[in-house]
């Protein structure tokens, strides 16, 4: 009934690893699509060991929306009802498909997530209720999410003009759009990383490299601008120059992610 997907892209091998083991025994199987990784060799060394890991090859990096809709195809070809989708560095917990099968026969469920355990940061410890309905799309990451494969026939599957960046956020916008619920179970944890997390004083930054504060900005510009009209899409804009002005004050590589963010303001009208 259930099987995962992870995109691949340039993975650190024992992080993989780790991720695989923590899941195999808990679905039917594993769909890796990897989009063009250097260590592409090691990668097919490691998958052939398991007849229940299938990897999807793409000659070029398609972009993380193309690479799960990819994943989402192989389910609707198959006859599955649910995928676990997970990033490639996350770690699951041992009872995560356990816990999310209470839930699977809830009217309109399209979106089952965990609570997300960054590595680089504190989390609170506050006991919660068993499950929390999540009404603001930002609040879930692809990582993590069981998703229900009938209402992706419905809605659409994930957005690939978007490549990466903001693609979760769009997709469960347009989930919460047509009626069906995100929920998050709270005794699940997920053990993520969100790019690389540092707090300086009373900022936090995220240091993603320039590459993806290109995407990072025009992605947001797009979303805010088409799902939350002219007035919200003003206040995302202001809070992107804000943010761009932290990112140049500390963190690395200052011109290359200050050109890649204009590059960003300039371009998210394409997407209209």
């Amino acid at each position: 009934m259930f099987y995962t997907g992870i995109v691949l892209y340039n993975p650190d091998m024992n992080r993989l690893k780790d991720n695989i083991k923590s899941i195999i025994n808990q679905v039917d199987y594993i769909i890796c699509v990897d989009n063009n990784s250097a260590n592409i060799d090691e990668i097919t060394s490691v998958f052939k060991q398991n007849n229940r890991i299938i990897l999807i090859k793409n000659n070029s990096n398609m972009g993380i929306a193309y690479a799960l809709n990819q994943i989402v195809k192989w389910g609707y070809e198959n006859n599955f009802k649910w995928v676990l989708l997970l990033d490639q560095d996350s770690i699951t917990p041992k009872n995560i498909i356990i816990e999310y099968s209470r839930y699977i026969s809830m009217n309109n469920i399209g979106i089952i997530s965990p609570v997300i355990k960054d590595i680089n940061l504190s989390n609170s410890n506050k006991p919660l209720s068993s499950y929390t309905v999540v009404n603001n799309c930002q609040d879930v990451i692809t990582s993590g999410c069981l998703v229900n494969i009938q209402v992706c026939k419905l809605i659409g599957t994930f957005n690939e003009k978007l490549f990466i960046d903001f693609v979760d956020i769009e997709f469960n916008k347009r989930m919460l759009i047509n009626g069906y619920k995100i929920i998050r179970v709270n005794n699940v944890k997920l053990i993520h990383e969100v790019g690389h997390i540092h707090k300086y004083g009373l900022f936090i930054c995220t240091n993603h490299n320039a590459f993806r504060r290109y995407y990072m900005v025009r992605n947001r510009l797009y979303f805010k601008y088409k799902y939350y009209g002219q007035v919200d899409f003003i206040i995302s804009y202001i809070r992107l120059i804000l943010g761009t002005c932290k990112i140049l004050i500390f963190e690395q590589d200052k011109m290359g992610k200050l050109k890649a963010s204009i590059g960003g303001f300039k371009d998210y009208k394409k997407l209209l």
